[in-house]
């Protein structure tokens, strides 16, 4: 069900602590520098001598330092890979507490990391159960045992990894998800009971020993970790995709490899694909686009199959926070003794570098460009998370798109921020503390008003970046948007047979090994 990394993750830790401080010697090396050059500025010229002196043995024991830190980051590494191989330790990245380290570096070094080919910068690849799904046939039965053919791929953020949509801010969440009260051999869709089998949300990938003579096992959800996914699985017969990816490579190039995986699961998947949905949070929603764009440009095949896209907080112009970011690193050029530490603001990953002005595809530059959308909107209500659609819905929607966002499908937004309405000065000003209103609501820079419709808006108030990962009223809003509620009872026991038959296969590949 694994892919080989490429080393163990044990190993390229220690080489990347060693490359890290032997950066940081670096710097310090560069502010001794500034602060002796500043002396000199008055000092004597008898003084001269000494300072280059000074200055070579400086040099010299820095130099020697950083060298010593790499050498021994790189040997310390293969030591403790070639001992992680022989003795088969699990993979940090297969931990929860080691894939939140993981992503975080990913977050604001991947890019190095991949260019380095470290095994810590993973392509983007379909996780389950906290195991990596290989994209083959047998593999995908193995991982899904039952597959529906309606697909949700899941998107998470910067620095972040599947594991994040079970982030629920635990006494501060309201609205957080729960397990719904059913259980037994049957599941209610739609007001109408269809027959198992339906699985254990959260089991561990091996469900089928799980389940009864009959076939049909109980649903338990475990309360402590329902997310979207596990409720559009259980209650409407879905099948949720969650990627991982490292967030530091630039978001085009993390789209084009989840398109060119999209294909290769509609290849492989255990039962027909007619229908793919993607969400996306924060950067999510970027790379969601992107894996539109590059669809789009490359004609993917599952793009025919592509119904709607849920973009959950996505600065879609840009964050504020990362060019604030910027503009401080630029700052600290000015000062000498700070200097040395402005790249780490300045010469950021390749990913938050994209998140500056909501950059998806590649090009020198600022994003600018726009693709024209024939599909008109009627403007309709925003929804039950507030009565006051505000600043965000006064004009009429059905202007240019944002890169990505195309006419195959339908696009939805989710917006967050804090304060009653998105006129306040905290909406206007921070936003969910990480994305304001505007770039989240997908608004045109250009035009100044809403690519979407309202029905296509969600706005919610009271509430930060984080809340938009695990929240009721957006499942609900989900649902509808999706039209899940309106399937037709032989859509539901279409999905049903779609189950069985993949389970039918996995018991089939059981057997035969």
């Amino acid at each position: 069900m694994s892919q080989e990394p490429r080393g163990h993750e044990s190993g390229a830790l220690i080489a990347a602590a060693g490359e890290a401080a032997a950066a940081l010697t670096g710097r310090i090396h560069r502010v001794h520098k500034a602060i002796l050059g500043h002396s000199t500025a008055w000092m004597g010229p008898a003084q001269g001598a000494t300072n280059v002196l000074h200055t070579a043995i400086a040099a010299t024991a820095y130099t020697s330092v950083s060298v010593g830190l790499r050498a021994g980051g790189k040997l310390g590494g293969e030591a403790l890979h070639q001992v992680a191989k022989q003795r088969h330790w699990e993979p940090w990245s297969a931990t929860a507490n080691g894939a939140f380290l993981i992503g975080a570096l990913n977050g604001f070094a991947g890019d190095r990391l991949d260019r380095r080919r470290s095994a810590l910068s993973h392509e983007p690849q379909v996780w389950r159960d906290g195991q990596r799904a290989a994209i083959t046939s047998s593999g995908l039965r193995t991982a899904f045992p039952y597959a529906s053919g309606h697909l949700v791929v899941f998107l998470h953020g910067l620095s972040e990894t599947e594991q994040s949509w079970k982030w629920t801010l635990a006494g501060r969440n309201q609205n957080a998800l729960t397990a719904r009260e059913t259980s037994g051999p049957e599941r209610l869709t739609n007001g109408a009971a269809v027959p198992g089998p339906w699985p254990p949300a959260g089991s561990q990938g091996d469900a089928l020993d799980e389940i009864p003579p009959d076939g049909s096992p109980e649903v338990h959800l475990n309360n402590d970790a329902v997310t979207y996914g596990d409720l559009l699985e259980s209650d409407h017969g879905c099948t949720p995709i969650y990627f991982r990816y490292n967030t530091g490579r630039r978001i085009a190039s993390n789209g084009a490899d989840i398109s060119s995986t999209l294909d290769d699961i509609v290849a492989s998947w255990p039962v027909p694909v007619e229908r793919i949905d993607l969400i996306g949070h924060s950067m999510g929603g970027l790379v969601t686009r992107a894996t539109l764009a590059a669809a789009h440009n490359g004609r993917a095949r599952w793009l025919t199959r592509f119904g709607h896209a849920v973009y959950l907080g996505t600065p879609h112009t840009g964050s504020p926070v990362a060019r604030f970011a910027h503009k401080a690193g630029k700052f600290l050029e000015i000062v000498p003794v700070l200097a040395p530490f402005s790249d780490l603001a300045t010469h950021t990953s390749d990913g938050i570098a994209d998140l500056r002005h909501g950059d998806v595809v590649e090009r020198p530059g600022h994003s600018t460009c726009r693709s024209m959308s024939s599909r008109s909107t009627s403007p309709g209500t925003v929804g039950a998370a507030t009565n006051d659609a505000g600043a965000l819905a006064d004009t009429a929607a059905g202007q240019p798109h944002l890169p990505g966002m195309t006419h195959e499908g339908r696009h939805h937004v989710v917006v967050a921020f804090l304060g009653q309405t998105d006129r306040s000065l905290a909406a206007k000003t921070i936003g969910d503390l990480l994305v304001l209103p505007v770039s989240a609501a997908a608004h045109d820079p250009t035009a100044g008003v809403p690519t979407l419709a309202e029905d296509d808006m969600m706005l919610l108030p009271n509430s930060t970046h984080f809340h938009l990962l695990n929240d009721r009223n957006i499942y609900d809003r989900i649902v509808d948007w999706l039209n899940l509620r309106n399937r037709t009872n032989d859509l539901a026991q279409k999905t049903n047979r779609d189950r069985t038959e993949s389970l039918d296969h996995h018991q089939s590949d059981r057997e035969a090994d």
